[in-house]
């Protein structure tokens, strides 16, 4: 190739739909360039395109959804047979199917779960992972969409971690802990005296509150049953057990917290914790919604745990489901949880956008109007991510 060839290939496109969701505003018209990395910016007034513009009509484009949390190595678990309640019952199940050996590998289910968070539009995803091999080098690398932030989970009940493990945590991005029934309090505060970045399993159900109050009930039943230590130290509450490790501070994601109450919420959101909420993981296991929009100034991330508490892997239902469980805050809160606080949260950049296709549909006058229509039965079921697509 050429040095003429060269920058003819890497030279931006002009493209022009019909309108752009960037932020909370909905630009009418405006042009966008796209670089040769594929990033997207709107051209300012008065910036002359430097080649020919594409134009989209019927189109409004948007940000494209990122997901907070997930797990990718249950691709293929038969959940929707599974007891819900008591949680541990749950965990037995996993446990016993883990053990199969027709099930598919981390590996293979990884990707799967990524092709199809791909397919249903997802830019990027932050995942816990439990098992070895459960993420793809590609999508880590940011080589593929969507980007992927993958973070080993550590479950250890006992006071000790071993020095190879220390060593590599301390090389990574982040570190995913378990839950606080899962990690002993020693553990706990070492990850948390090393690691800016932590996610962790918190306020979940109400095995766990039990478990970390009495040290009794389901998951002690469950803990006796596989020779784990019950880790010391009784807690009213997870978010005791939190700041008790140093973990009620900025850089702590804490994830579902299902089972909070409101003045747990507050500590968190006042602490500088973030969290992240999986709608869909909520209607699998027939949980009581939390009361978000009365706790929390603005919505929760938005997650999608994994299909083994899950009915698929798609940002848009749980992004539905969200807007249906926890109407207190608007679709375009919602919709900007999902998207541009979700990829801040992650340090995401050069993620696609999507296309929706209006169908006919009269364009929304604003952000708002279009996010409704956006959680509505009346939009497509999935924008398509551009340049991808």
């Amino acid at each position: 190739m050429t040095g003429l060839e060269s920058k003819k290939a890497q030279a931006p496109r002009f493209l022009q739909p019909e309108a752009t969701l960037l932020g909370d505003t909905l630009l009418h018209g405006v042009v966008l360039a796209l670089d040769s990395k594929g990033e997207v910016r709107a051209l300012p007034p008065g910036e002359s395109p430097s080649s020919p513009v594409e134009v989209f009509e019927g189109e409004c484009w948007t940000q494209s959804p990122v997901l907070a949390h997930a797990h990718l190595e249950n691709f293929d678990a038969p959940s929707s047979d599974w007891p819900r309640q008591p949680f541990a019952d749950w965990v037995r199940s996993l446990l016993a199917w883990r053990s199969e050996d027709s099930r598919l590998s981390p590996s293979d289910s990884a990707h799967r779960s990524l092709e199809e968070l791909k397919q249903n539009g997802c830019g990027g995803v932050l995942a816990h992972m439990s098992e070895p091999g459960a993420n793809s080098l590609p999508h880590e690398r940011d080589e593929l969409f969507p980007h992927l932030r993958c973070w080993s989970e550590i479950f250890e009940p006992g006071e000790a971690m071993s020095r190879e493990l220390r060593e590599l945590l301390q090389k990574t991005e982040g570190v995913a802990l378990h839950a606080p029934f899962s990690v002993s309090q020693s553990v706990a505060k070492w990850v948390f005296q090393n690691q800016l970045h932590v996610s962790i399993h918190l306020g979940e159900h109400s095995d766990e509150r039990e478990f970390l109050e009495y040290g009794s009930g389901p998951l002690a039943h469950l803990f006796e049953e596989r020779g784990r230590p019950i880790p010391e130290g009784r807690f009213s509450s997870s978010v005791d057990w939190l700041e008790a490790v140093g973990g009620l501070r900025p850089g702590t994601l804490a994830v579902h917290c299902t089972n909070l109450k409101k003045e747990e919420f507050q500590r968190l959101e006042e602490a500088g914790v973030s969290i992240a909420w999986c709608p869909g993981t909520q209607r699998y296991f027939c949980r009581e919604t939390p009361d978000f929009s009365g706790a929390l100034s603005k919505p929760p991330l938005l997650g999608c745990d994994s299909m083994a508490s899950n009915e698929v892997l798609d940002p848009m239902w749980e992004y539905r489901l969200a807007c249906e469980l926890v109407p207190g805050f608007s679709p375009l809160e919602w919709w900007t949880s999902l998207t541009q606080t979700g990829a801040e949260a992650l340090n995401l950049t050069g993620l696609p956008l999507l296309r929706w296709e209006m169908g006919g549909h009269p364009l929304p006058v604003d952000a708002e109007a279009f996010c409704q229509w956006l959680s509505s039965e009346e939009a497509p079921g999935h924008g398509n991510l551009f340049p991808l697509s």
